[in-house]
């Protein structure tokens, strides 16, 4: 039976991806977000609480924050693989998607 041995391998893998668990894009809307998700060229973005995430990490990040800026309104908060846009990024942000 393989059921074992592949669960077995998944178990061993899972603090690997845990580690990596910071990888992809974070976006904080300053009005919570009234979807579930939404889509931005070819990323799927799940929202939940106040946030939207996603686990895609291709393109730029300005370019990404701009995108869910222009489905969600206004940015917060918007980080890339666990680095949070600084002030000044996310102001360019908020700005360039009008």
């Amino acid at each position: 039976m393989k059921t074992p041995a592949l669960l077995a391998a998944a178990l061993l893998l899972a603090p690997a991806a845990m580690a990596q668990g910071a990888r992809g894009y974070s976006a904080t809307p300053a009005a919570a977000p009234s979807v579930d998700s939404l889509i931005t060229r070819s990323t799927l973005w799940t929202c939940g609480g106040t946030a939207c995430t996603t686990a895609r990490t291709e393109g730029s990040p300005m370019a990404t924050c701009q995108l869910v800026r222009a489905k969600l309104g206004p940015l917060t908060g918007f980080a890339a693989n666990g680095s949070a846009f600084a002030a000044d990024r996310l102001e360019k942000c908020n700005g360039k998607a009008d």
